[in-house]
C-alpha cells in the first residue's frame, strides 16, 4: 500500500474530507461514519466543558482563560473539518483530488515526461504525517507533569485535536504543491515547444506541426484539469483559507 494511501486513510479516519477514488464505498457510509466521528469528537469536548469550572480556578487565571481559548479554537477547527466532509458528500463529488491528479498525469505521460511529479507525493504525504505527529506528540511531553484527573479530557482533546488540524493542513499544502507542479511543468513544456518552433522555422514540415498543435491542445486539457483540481481541493478540504490560495495559485 502506497504511503499517501495510508495517510488519506487515516485522515478520512479521522473525519477528513479528502477522498481516495475508493470506489467501494458508499457516499451514504461515508456520510454515516463521519457523523459518528463528529458526534464522538462533540462528547470529548462536553466532558471538557463539564470540568471547566475547575480549569479556570486551579490555577492562575490568566493561564486558565489562555488554555480555555486554546481549547475553543482547536475545537472550532477540528468541527469545521469534519463538517466539511458532511458538506461535501450532500453535494455528492463526482471526482476527489487524487482522480484529478492521476488525470493531469496521465495527459502529461502523452508529452514524454521524463520527470513524474507524482513520485514526490509518497515522501510529501509521509512529511506532513509526520510533521502532526510530532507537533501532538511534543504538546503531550510538553504538557505530561500537568497531567490529572481534572485535565486529563481536555489535554487528550487538544492533542487529538491538534493532530486532525495539522494532517488537514498538511495535506491540503502537499497537493496544493502536486498541482503547483504540474502548472511550472506545463509552462517548461510550453517554452520547450516554442523554442523548438523557432529554431525550425524555416523547415517546419506538416508533421512538426501536427505535433505542436496534438501538444498545445493537451497542454489546453491539462490546464483545464489544473482549475478543475483547484475547485475539487476547495470542495474537499472546505476551509476558509483555500479559495484564497486556489486563486492565487492560478
Amino acid at each position: 500500500m502506497r504511503p499517501e494511501t495510508v495517510v488519506i486513510f487515516v485522515h478520512n479516519l479521522l473525519g477528513g474530507p479528502i477522498g481516495n477514488g475508493d470506489r467501494r464505498l458508499k457516499p451514504s457510509h461515508v456520510f454515516l461514519y463521519t457523523k459518528v466521528i463528529i458526534a464522538l469528537s462533540v462528547a470529548l469536548f462536553t466532558l471538557c466543558m463539564f470540568d471547566l469550572r475547575k480549569m479556570l480556578y486551579q490555577r492562575d487565571l490568566v493561564l486558565s482563560v489562555i488554555d480555555l481559548l486554546m481549547l475553543l479554537g482547536i475545537a472550532a477547527t477540528v468541527f469545521a473539518i469534519q463538517l466539511s466532509t458532511l458538506m461535501k458528500y450532500l453535494h455528492k463529488p463526482k471526482e476527489s483530488i487524487v482522480q484529478c491528479l492521476e488525470d493531469m498525469d496521465g495527459h502529461l505521460y502523452a508529452l514524454h515526461n521524463r520527470h513524474d511529479p507524482a513520485r514526490s507525493l509518497s515522501s510529501n504525504c509521509a512529511v506532513g504525517f509526520g510533521g502532526a505527529i510530532i507537533i501532538s506528540f511534543g504538546y503531550l511531553l510538553a504538557n505530561v507533569l500537568r497531567i490529572n484527573r481534572i485535565n486529563g479530557f481536555v489535554l487528550g482533546f487538544k492533542v487529538y485535536g491538534l493532530f486532525v488540524v495539522f494532517l488537514a493542513h498538511g495535506l491540503f499544502l502537499v497537493f496544493g504543491n502536486q498541482i503547483l507542479q504540474r502548472i511550472r511543468y506545463m509552462a517548461k513544456q510550453l517554452d520547450k515547444m516554442v523554442a523548438t518552433t523557432k529554431r525550425h522555422n524555416d523547415t517546419v514540415t506538416e508533421h512538426v506541426s501536427m505535433r505542436f498543435c496534438r501538444d498545445l491542445k493537451t497542454l489546453a486539457t491539462v490546464q483545464m484539469q489544473c482549475f478543475r483540481a483547484v475547485s475539487n481541493l476547495n470542495e474537499e478540504c472546505g476551509l476558509s483559507n483555500i479559495t484564497m490560495y486556489g486563486e492565487c495559485l492560478m
